[in-house]
């Protein structure tokens, strides 16, 4: 119990202090300025597809359950 519980905690340490090591990349062509409205809007837009995936097929199942019901 001790190795499921901290054993992927322990793991998790590991694989930020590997990530916090590495040496900063030179931005390219490729790359996304987070200090834009662009980033902005990418993000906000990103959260509110997740949260209405994730919220609105329970919303949904209450009408469909009601009418299954009767």
């Amino acid at each position: 119990m001790l190795a499921g519980r901290y054993g992927l905690a322990v793991l998790a340490l590991v694989a930020a202090g590997l990530f916090a090591r590495q040496r900063r990349g030179m931005p390219s062509s490729g790359t996304m300025p987070i200090d834009t409205p662009t980033f902005g809007v990418l993000l906000i837009g990103t959260i509110l597809i997740l949260a209405a995936v994730s919220f609105l097929p329970a919303l949904a199942m209450g009408p469909i359950a009601e009418f299954l019901r009767r």
